[in-house]
């Protein structure tokens, strides 16, 4: 983005909190495809999953934030064969800001930085991407009702 563009936007709302997918199935998280959730009660950790994510100006085109794999999401060895379509922000000193559902918000000092780009997603960037990555994955809406299931 030219340094004289006005910034519109920097904040995502993370997919499977009454996301859409404008009539296309939803991908796939884990090995089951998401169920949205759009009522509070239905957010088992809200002190543990977050909302909005701040996004780079590279790959926020929309208002929604998300990853995609096709591997379980508590396979430890990997980044649970997913990879990032969205990209965290790093402009605050290589870090990024989250907030959760509970009312606060973490900065996340982020252990890669430069991300992959928007070009090569993946392969990662780096073993501290794909821990990253994991982080993030871990406090998504779905996470835990994945989990608990």
């Amino acid at each position: 983005m030219p340094a004289t563009s006005p910034r519109t936007r920097s904040y995502a709302l993370e997919i499977t909190l009454n996301g859409r997918f404008d009539g296309a199935p939803p991908p796939l998280y884990g090995i089951h495809s998401v169920n949205l959730l759009g009522r509070e009660s239905a957010v088992l950790k809200p002190s543990e999953t977050y909302a909005f994510m701040d996004v780079t100006s590279e790959t926020i085109d929309s208002g929604a934030f998300y990853c995609s794999g096709f591997s379980a999401p508590t396979d430890p060895q990997s980044a649970f064969g997913w990879r990032w379509n969205h990209l965290p922000s790093d402009r605050h000193g290589g870090a990024g800001a989250l907030s959760l559902l509970d009312g606060h918000v973490e900065v996340r000092r982020w252990l890669q930085v430069p991300k992959s780009t928007r070009e090569n997603r993946s392969p990662f960037a780096g073993q501290g991407d794909i821990e990253d990555l994991r982080w993030i994955i871990q406090r998504t809406a779905w996470y835990y009702s994945w989990l608990m299931r």
